[in-house]
């Protein structure tokens, strides 16, 4: 049972127990009773959020089936449930850009679904040279004529080309300046990196890249971004005060995406992971040492 879950189910039944117990006729004791009522809500209360650290990862192990919320992207469910956004845009039929709707019927079983590969490089023929001892006069070749070209009538607007960034044409960098307080941890379940910063501290992209996330819809992270950079990586801000940029935006490396600051619990610090082909990386293996 989830964390949060748990609480809130010993929370209720603690409250149960103490209101019939207020039913009796104890008026002597019913002020301390009170207090100490309104005391276990407020504990209660501080439960409706769990740290990342906490959080129950629901994989699709546990759940086979989403529906589509407002606000939600094809990038941000792969991320929430742990799976490689091409293979589940592939289980459900859909292509890039990956549009996806409210109220749509997502299958997280990607057991069958297989990442779309790269189409290979049409091979080119080369034709055999003609023997001089079969023919007697060259041929000729023929001339090509040149062909006028019209003016399109109704031009059409040029299509956006897909991030292809690479290793080879950027490298990784830290994306705030502050001091790495909380590791990545291959045996639990926190699989990124806490980075100390003050408060309004610029949060900045990882490496060049495309905004395919932003918003405040994936539970326990507050407003966070997900940032593509090629097909198979993605860099993850989350706990941000502010977010600066917006789904579609093409970023720079380096560029101010948000500002430090959204964690109720330490508004000095922000969360960072970076995953390659929807897996968690260990961040310090691919960013600079410093």
């Amino acid at each position: 049972m989830p964390y949060t879950l748990r609480a809130s189910v010993r929370c209720r039944l603690a409250l149960t127990k103490i209101s019939l117990f207020l039913e009796a006729p104890l008026k002597a004791f019913s002020g301390l009773l009170l207090v100490a009522l309104l005391g276990l809500q407020l504990a209660c209360s501080n439960h409706s959020i769990a740290p990342i650290s906490d959080r129950d990862v629901v994989g699709p192990d546990r759940i086979d089936t989403h529906w589509v919320s407002r606000g939600e992207t094809l990038y941000s469910i792969a991320w929430r449930y742990g799976l490689e956004h091409r293979k589940l845009a592939a289980a459900n039929g859909i292509r890039a850009p990956y549009t996806i709707f409210p109220g749509q019927r997502l299958t997280l079983d990607t057991s069958k679904a297989s990442a779309p590969k790269v189409a290979a490089a049409p091979v080119k023929t080369v034709p055999k040279p003609v023997s001089s001892a079969s023919t007697s006069k060259p041929v000729p070749k023929p001339v090509a004529k040149p062909q006028a070209t019209k003016p399109a009538a109704n031009p059409q607007p040029a299509t956006r080309k897909p991030v292809t960034a690479t290793a080879k044409n950027w490298r990784w960098q830290w994306p705030v300046k502050g001091r790495l307080v909380r590791y990545y941890d291959a045996n639990k379940r926190f699989k990124g990196v806490y980075l100390h910063a003050k408060q309004g501290t610029a949060v900045s992209a990882a490496a060049p890249g495309e905004v395919v996330y932003a918003g405040n819809g994936l539970p326990t992270y507050g407003p966070s971004l997900i940032i593509k950079h090629s097909d198979a990586y993605l860099s993850f801000y989350a706990l941000n005060r502010k977010l600066l940029v917006k789904e579609g935006d093409r970023v720079t490396a380096g560029q101010k995406l948000a500002e430090v600051g959204g964690d109720i619990s330490n508004r000095d610090r922000i969360y960072f992971e970076i995953r390659r082909n929807g897996q968690s990386t260990d961040p310090l293996r691919l960013l600079p040492k410093r």
